[in-house]
């Protein structure tokens, strides 16, 4: 019995190899590190990279690998994946030692692919001070700068931007751009509901001065708004195959909503591209708060520093939830434009 187990794996491993193979042999870019995970907000900027490439890229051929997939088959992926293939980083929040699983795997790629060239789609990085910070950067910029080939990062706020600049030099290039799910405009006939959404994060990316929920309730409940509790992140993962559907379904979500409160980055982009009404509250990270320059210009989304500006916040949502606002993203053109440029630069040359 145990002699037909090794036969049959070893027969079931050569299969798969020659799958990996044919997926991923010839194309021209990979998006390395997209999401399987519930985390919708990552699907949103996995989403918005693929429409990007079908936009500013219709000829070449485009391919994505999920972390979990080159967690557990990366060796084979080494072995077909041309020198000549650019390999994307998929944007997100993930860099640095908060989610350090994340910014490990980033780590091995670029020693597992050393001759490639790599593009970090917009990306915010953050150093725990309280972890080891000194040390984990040390190992980040050592693992960079042994690559070989060129890399390129856009940063999409203001903290992380600066941070690359002082900490990843020997990367070739380095820019500012916006998220890139801001990249979206989707657009929905869909009537808005008299209920609210709340969205609040549960994890270590929450930060101390972000009222609680129930104070939130409590001034919705004075108000007479009813609203309801939701998340941005699913119990269960989400295959590429149902990305789509998934996404467009808490899109749906968003656009009927009477408005949002929440401290998830991607609680307020998608409000701000569904034309919902927003407050929103800064996370640990500062991701919030630095992502919110490029749609500051939104007259419907707003950005609180603390529980003392709740009730002046949610009588002025209260009133913008009356008008009708359409997402207006003209002014972001230039820069993904930009980030088409450069990446054409790389496939070219």
């Amino acid at each position: 019995m145990g002699q037909f187990k090794q036969i049959y794996h070893a027969l079931c491993g050569s299969v798969f190899s020659e799958v990996i193979k044919n997926e991923v042999s010839n194309l021209d870019f990979i998006m390395m590190n997209t999401p399987r995970h519930g985390n919708m907000g990552d699907h949103a900027i996995a989403y918005a990279e693929k429409l990007f490439f079908e936009k500013y890229f219709p000829d070449i051929r485009y391919g994505e690998i999920t972390g979990p997939y080159l967690w557990k088959y990366i060796d084979i992926y080494k072995k077909y994946i041309s020198k000549d293939t650019v390999l994307g980083i998929s944007g997100g929040g993930y860099l640095g030692n908060i989610w350090f699983n994340e910014e490990v795997l980033i780590r091995i790629i670029f020693e597992y692919f050393p001759e490639n060239k790599i593009v970090f789609f917009p990306q915010t990085v953050f150093f725990n001070a309280a972890e080891n910070r000194t040390e984990e950067i040390e190992k980040s910029r050592k693992t960079y700068s042994e690559h070989r080939a060129p890399v390129m990062a856009f940063f999409r706020d203001r903290l992380s931007f600066d941070f690359g600049l002082n900490e990843y030099k020997s990367f070739d290039k380095i820019f500012e751009a916006p998220d890139m799910a801001l990249f979206l405009k989707p657009e929905f006939d869909i009537e808005r509901e008299e209920e609210a959404v709340i969205i609040f994060r549960h994890d270590v990316e929450k930060s101390e001065s972000t009222p609680g929920v129930d104070k939130i309730e409590d001034e919705l409940r004075l108000k007479n708004v009813s609203y309801k509790i939701i998340d941005t992140v699913v119990g269960r993962r989400i295959s590429t195959k149902k990305r789509n559907k998934e996404f467009i379904d808490i899109l749906k979500r968003f656009a009927s909503a009477k408005f949002v409160i929440t401290d998830r980055l991607h609680g307020m982009i998608m409000s701000a591209i569904t034309g919902t009404p927003c407050l929103a509250f800064d996370n640990l990270t500062g991701k919030v708060s630095g992502c919110y320059k490029w749609i500051e210009n939104l007259d419907y989304i707003r950005i609180l520093r603390d529980d003392s500006e709740l009730e002046s916040g949610v009588d002025w949502i209260i009133d913008a939830a009356e008008k009708k606002w359409n997402y207006d993203n003209k002014h972001l053109e230039k820069y993904y434009e930009k980030m088409a440029d450069e990446i054409r630069l790389y496939l070219q040359s």
